[in-house]
């Protein structure tokens, strides 16, 4: 297996070579637990970490690894070595936003920014408004506002780096998209594609290639969503990602569930469950038995449309994601409504719109409460 001594100068040398960590992620985690209880070589559980956090976050297996994050900013801690804890915070955001768990994320995105701006590090305090940024998109709420842009944009003109401006660019084209601010997310999304490509990095490519299949999904612009989609994956086939092909074919069910085509959405979908089966990524699992639910009552398969609806709400409930819970209701009223069940589509239709009203007002918000809405309307 080896110690972690023995793996450090090969992980220096191959870190970004995905291919090469993934065959031998198991033992670097193995390593990495032996030294993280030895103080000897805290610093260099630092660095190990560090440098794989970048693989961590694109093949999705965070679980074991945030534990070992946990420990090591104990191990900081107690040493007093505030940079390390400065680092180990923002990665630890960035891990629980892969998890889901908007709350914790801001917390640890919180922690972070205020230990860069005690120490006045620029770069550091950018790299936290972005992280505070990127939490839009699995939790919407009122911190994203016009100060915190503003904030982002002026520190990122104060820095002007090429791979931040990228980086904020590309947290904005995810946040407005999460919102339905098509015309933000577009331009933004567009603009990080661009900076990541002079800088010529593909795995950042392919995420912003993703997220503009889904603002031009939600904008119903299907051809162009569907050329962003096979960009994506051309991208993602260059450096092996389970979990990203997993989130990639649920975004092309829910291509073919907005169009219509629902035989099709529900064999991605029925796919796409089975691989997040295997993937510790409850937010996508959620998601993936939310839009089943919506599918299946299209297709007239009640039964399968409430367990599964049932299966995604308790996801969404632990995550405290409002949004989808609202969201997921409105599918269910519709779902009622089509089986004549008008007090439970009114029940539904309740719950609904009492979470709307949590949320901030945005275009996806007042999209929910129009449908349900309408809804009311019908069944009165």
């Amino acid at each position: 297996m080896g110690s972690l001594n023995y793996w450090m100068p090969a992980l220096r040398k191959f870190h970004k070579d995905y291919n090469w960590v993934s065959t031998r992620a198991d033992h670097l985690y193995e390593a990495i637990t032996s030294a993280v209880n030895r103080p000897p070589e805290y610093r260099m559980v630092f660095e190990a970490l560090n440098l794989l956090y970048q693989y961590i976050l694109i093949y999705g297996d965070w679980e074991r690894w945030v534990r070992l994050w946990f420990d090591a900013l104990r191990n900081a801690q107690g040493i007093k070595d505030a940079p390390a804890q400065t680092h180990l915070w923002r990665e630890m955001g960035g891990l629980y936003v892969l998890s889901g768990n908007h709350k914790r994320g801001r917390a640890a995105f919180l922690n972070f920014l205020e230990r860069a701006k005690e120490k006045n590090e620029l770069k550091l305090v950018l790299s936290g408004y972005i992280g505070l940024i990127r939490l839009q998109t699995i939790s919407q709420d009122a911190s994203f506002n016009d100060e915190l842009v503003n904030s982002a944009v002026e520190l990122a003109q104060q820095i002007n780096e090429p791979k931040l401006w990228a980086e904020l660019h590309q947290a904005l084209g995810m946040a407005y998209n999460s919102r339905h601010e098509i015309i933000r997310a577009l331009a933004h999304g567009q603009t990080a594609y661009c900076y990541w490509y002079h800088l010529k990095d593909t795995v950042e490519m392919a995420r912003v290639a993703f997220t503009l299949a889904q603002t031009c999904r939600v904008a119903q612009l299907f051809q162009q969503a569907k050329r962003f989609l096979e960009l994506s994956r051309s991208l993602y086939a260059l450096t092996p990602s389970g979990a990203r092909h997993a989130a990639l074919d649920y975004e092309e069910g829910q291509l073919y569930l907005d169009q219509g085509a629902y035989d099709k959405a529900a064999q991605w979908f029925e796919y796409v469950k089975l691989e997040f089966s295997t993937l510790n990524q409850p937010y996508y699992r959620a998601a993936a038995l939310h839009s089943l639910g919506v599918t299946y009552a299209y297709l007239g398969r009640f039964e399968d449309s409430q367990t599964h609806f049932e299966e995604a709400l308790k996801i969404w409930r632990d995550l405290e994601n409002i949004y989808e819970q609202a969201n997921l209701y409105y599918g269910w009223a519709e779902m009622e409504k089509r089986r004549s069940n008008r007090v439970k589509c009114s029940e539904y239709l309740y719950e609904g719109l009492r979470r709307c009203e949590e949320l901030p007002n945005t275009p996806a918000r007042r999209k929910l409460e129009e449908g349900m809405n309408d809804i009311v309307d019908e069944i009165s």
